[in-house]
């Protein structure tokens, strides 16, 4: 063989192995962090002056997993007339986040079944909102 044989096949080699490349990465998922991306960040300040108002509770406020149960408690500040979100984002799949309303009982507990739940890492980002004041606690939990 020719060093012109060798060097249109090393030519042809690259050029497949770039096009492989070029398929594999239009095949690749993306999820991004949240579809409405601009829109929140417009609202981030908010969200640090939230999460500035809950840092006097962090200590009294506990996410315990107990069986197949996640229990969220708040401090007994607000166990009436709260209303908020508690948000469980994963961030190696969109399709495994859940969003769900903050229902406390009596005692500033919720719960919620783990078995809903893809097995991993989540983020628990917890909004909820007082007297017209907002709080907001982030807290990573391996269910």
């Amino acid at each position: 063989m020719n060093w012109g044989k060798k060097v249109l096949f090393l030519y042809l080699g690259f050029v497949g192995l770039m096009t492989f490349m070029v398929i594999m990465s239009f095949r690749q998922k993306t999820d991004l962090v949240t579809t409405d991306y601009y829109e929140e960040e417009l609202i981030f300040q908010q969200q640090i002056d939230a999460s500035n108002n809950a840092k006097p509770f962090m200590d009294s406020i506990f996410i315990n997993l107990v069986g197949e149960i996640v229990e969220i408690t708040l401090p007994s500040d607000f166990y009436s007339g709260t209303t908020g979100e508690v948000y469980f984002y994963k961030a190696s799949d969109s399709e495994y986040d859940h969003k769900y309303p903050l229902q406390l009982d009596a005692t500033g507990s919720q719960q919620f079944d783990k078995n809903t739940f893809a097995k991993g890492f989540y983020t628990l980002k917890i909004k909820w909102e007082k007297e017209n004041k907002r709080y907001y606690l982030e807290k990573n939990i391996v269910l």
